[in-house]
């Protein structure tokens, strides 16, 4: 039987499965290539495997530390996935999901930064 975690995010349920056998070989078929585009379908389709009530576009809009707890969840439901993927060496997989992220995380904030902010109207090279 399947592992199933629900818990709740202000008002929304989210619901978290543990992976298939099927379902991980399936991921794992397509891992060998680098296309980040490809890559980051990957993170869809495990999500709507895996994450029921919440969206991989609606982790935008949760703070990190609301992201965490979801992975966290996912980790707990699918802690075999991870033994196993860590058995296969199959560590690489966990540091580009990390560096896809990051790099997500970094085009999102940095849109947030806005370019015509004035500079600090002090021109003083002198301390005080």
């Amino acid at each position: 039987m399947r592992k199933v975690e629900k818990f709740k995010i202000d008002d929304r349920e989210i619901t978290v499965k543990e992976l298939t056998v099927q379902e991980i070989l399936d991921l794992f078929s397509d891992f060998e290539k680098e296309d980040e585009t490809l890559f980051l379908d990957q993170i869809r389709r495990v999500m709507t495997l895996a994450v029921a009530g919440l969206s991989f576009d609606e982790c935008k809009a949760l703070a990190p530390s609301e992201l965490k707890l979801v992975y966290e969840k996912f980790r707990e439901v699918n802690a075999v996935f991870f033994d196993i993927a860590g058995l296969l060496g199959l560590g690489r997989i966990i540091e580009k999901v990390k560096s896809t992220v990051s790099a997500i995380l970094s085009a999102e904030l940095s849109g947030l930064l806005n370019a015509d902010t004035p500079a600090s109207g002090n021109t003083d090279s002198e301390p005080s």
